[in-house]
C-alpha cells in the first residue's frame, strides 16, 4: 500500500490542452485586390507625369510660335518700312527701276503675312486666356505657311536677281532697299520654320510614345 501511493504521488499530472495561437493569415483574393489597386495606382501615376510631360511640351511649342509669330509681324513692318521710305531718304521722286511690278508684288505677299501671322497671335491670346473658341485646324495652318514660304522666297529671289542695287547706290536709295530686302528674307526664313513645324506637328502619328 505504501508503495502503490507512494507511486500514485510521483505520477504527474496528465496536461492541459492550451490551444495554440492563431493568426490571421490574409486570402488569396485580398492579396490580389491589393496587387490590383497598387498596379491601378501606378497606372494613374504614369498617365499623370505623360499629361503633364504633354502640357509642358504644348505650352513650350505654343511660346515658340507666338515668338514666331511676333518676329513675322516686326519683319513685315521692316522690310516695307524700309523699302517704302526709301525715297525720302534718298530724295528721288519715283523708284529707280524700269519694272516695278515685282516690287507692288512683295508687298501684297508681305501684308498678306502680316494679316495671317496677325490672326494667328490672335488665336494663341485667345487659348491663353481660355476662350471659347478653338485652334487653327493643322491642315489650314500647314496650307498656309507653306504657301506664303514658297510665295514669299520666290518674291526675294526674284527681287535679287531682277533688281541691281549695290550699297550707297542711287544716292543712299539702295541702302533702305537692300535693308528692306534682309528683313524680306528673314521673313521667308520664319515662315519657312513655321511651315516645317505644322508638317512634323502633323506627323505626330509616326511616333510612339
Amino acid at each position: 500500500m505504501d508503495d502503490a501511493k507512494s507511486l500514485s504521488h510521483q505520477v504527474p499530472p496528465p496536461p492541459v490542452y492550451q490551444p495554440s495561437p492563431q493568426f490571421d493569415l490574409p486570402s488569396s483574393s485580398s492579396s490580389l485586390s491589393i496587387a490590383h489597386s497598387s498596379l491601378h495606382e501606378k497606372s494613374i501615376v504614369a498617365e499623370e507625369k505623360q499629361l503633364r510631360k504633354a502640357e509642358d511640351h504644348k505650352s513650350t511649342s505654343g511660346k515658340w510660335k507666338i515668338i514666331l509669330r511676333i518676329l513675322q509681324l516686326f519683319c513685315v513692318v521692316g522690310s516695307f518700312g524700309f523699302q517704302a521710305s526709301a525715297n525720302a531718304w534718298s530724295g528721288r521722286t519715283s523708284v529707280p527701276f524700269d519694272n516695278v511690278a515685282l516690287l507692288y508684288f512683295f508687298y501684297g505677299i508681305e501684308w498678306a503675312a502680316f494679316i495671317w501671322s496677325s490672326f494667328c497671335l490672335y488665336v494663341q491670346a485667345s487659348l491663353r486666356f481660355n476662350s471659347t473658341h478653338g485652334n487653327i485646324k493643322p491642315a489650314v495652318g500647314l496650307a498656309m505657311d507653306t504657301s506664303l514660304a514658297v510665295l514669299l522666297g520666290i518674291a526675294i529671289g526674284m527681287e535679287i536677281g531682277a533688281y541691281t542695287c549695290p550699297a550707297g547706290g542711287f544716292d543712299g536709295w539702295c541702302n533702305f532697299y537692300n535693308t528692306g530686302v534682309s528683313f524680306g528674307m528673314l521673313l521667308f526664313i520664319t515662315f519657312g520654320a513655321n511651315a516645317l513645324w505644322d508638317l512634323f506637328s502633323g506627323l505626330s502619328c509616326l511616333r510612339t510614345k
